[in-house]
């Protein structure tokens, strides 16, 4: 899965985001991830670094090369088993986690390093799309350069960002 794929035999889990649940939620929710297939899985850990909403074209451009023909039936498939549910279909399609716990149990999961180097990968893909593709594109910009630690860069998006929503409420 992605977390073998990234991070051979490491155990690293600095920054774990599900620290403050009970440990008997996070296993019960890692036993239902861990039965899942391996696709769904990574469709699922790469769904979990870009947010508690993900458009699926962006999550189609995260998941390795091999992958990318399977997210649209996993993410149905996913929706069945009640991990995600579709949130909008025009202009694009989208996905919402189904629970809060899920994702944050997903991505707390994730080795450092991993989630690091897939925000990384994020922030260079919503770059590259015009700003008409993605709503609040500079505050997920802003985002993604946080998470990946990109600290200057961050915090010139994050102004970006608050002035393009200061744009938007006046």
């Amino acid at each position: 899965d992605l977390r073998a794929r990234l991070a051979p035999g490491t155990t690293e889990r600095q920054g774990d985001v599900s620290h403050g649940l009970p440990l008997s939620v996070r296993a019960v929710l890692a036993s239902r991830i861990d039965r899942l297939e391996r696709i769904q899985r990574e469709i699922l850990f790469a769904a979990s670094v870009i947010g508690e909403t993900f458009d699926a074209c962006l999550l189609e451009d995260l998941v390795p090369l091999e992958l990318r023909r399977e997210v649209r039936s996993g993410l149905q498939h996913l929706a069945t088993l009640g991990f995600v549910r579709e949130t909008r279909i025009l202009p694009r399609l989208e996905y919402t986690f189904d629970h809060a716990l899920v994702r944050e149990v997903l991505y707390g999961t994730l080795p450092r390093f991993v989630r690091l180097r897939l925000h990384e990968r994020l922030l260079r893909l919503i770059r590259n799309r015009a700003i008409s593709d993605l709503p609040d594109k500079y505050a997920l910009l802003a985002y993604q350069a946080f998470a990946a630690e990109r600290w200057p860069f961050a915090a010139v998006l994050s102004l970006s960002a608050g002035r393009a929503a200061y744009e938007r409420s006046r």
